[in-house]
């Protein structure tokens, strides 16, 4: 009986140390922290200087791989692509020369239309079977909400996949990703009105990609 006790107390103290694991984990993940955001939208090739830079408390959880915090790493360097206000600031998106031929002349965007770096997860991609140029439709699912799934921008465009480090997982690869290789991120191509929808998001929401409803051109 005495050992019976014993193997209850142990599974009981076991019980607790997981949660206490799991709890302080949670808690990492959802402490502020201090990141730079765009103050304003910036054009592709623009070279940035402070008044372009503010800065936001967000839950780590939150922020996308690479998340820049010090305004020196910014100031001085050049848009890789068109930025647009309140979307956090990787150095990724960043150069230390101007790149908007490039950035023009590699990505034909509609006219309205803006490019957006959203973090997600590898199963939030249709499993990375996905292909650049394809048309897709962007929803959200509240972090702490069982609730459905929201669409925010129907028939946006997948510009690029990325790893937790900012590389591109899609160059010359089709269709989609190598299962054995993370996600951390995609760019998206999706008209500037919905812009502010999508950005007010990413703090309490994850983003899920899935094929277009309007498979159109």
């Amino acid at each position: 009986m005495r050992a019976i006790n014993w193997w209850r107390i142990a599974l009981l103290a076991l019980a607790l140390l997981l949660a206490g694991g799991a709890v302080s984990m949670y808690l990492l993940d959802d402490r502020p922290a201090k990141v730079l955001v765009l103050a304003r939208d910036v054009p592709a090739g623009q070279r940035l200087v402070e008044s372009d830079l503010s800065f936001k408390n967000a839950p780590r959880g939150a922020l996308p791989p690479g998340a820049l915090a010090d305004p020196e790493a910014a100031i001085g360097q050049h848009a890789r692509g068109p930025l647009p206000r309140g979307q956090y600031l990787t150095g990724r998106q960043l150069a230390p020369t101007a790149w908007r031929a490039l950035a023009e002349s590699s990505i034909k965007l509609p006219v309205g239309w803006s490019l957006l770096a959203l973090p997600m997860e590898f199963e939030h991609a249709l499993g990375g079977a996905l292909s650049p140029g394809q048309k897709v439709d962007l929803y959200a699912v509240a972090k702490r909400s069982a609730g459905p799934a929201e669409i925010l921008a129907p028939g946006a465009r997948l510009i690029d996949l990325r790893s937790p480090d900012g590389q591109s997982l899609a160059v010359a690869r089709s269709p989609g990703l190598d299962a054995d290789e993370p996600l951390g991120s995609v760019l998206i191509a999706l008209p500037r009105a919905l812009l502010a929808r999508v950005i007010a998001r990413i703090e309490s929401s994850h983003f899920v990609l899935a094929t277009a409803a309007d498979a159109g051109p």
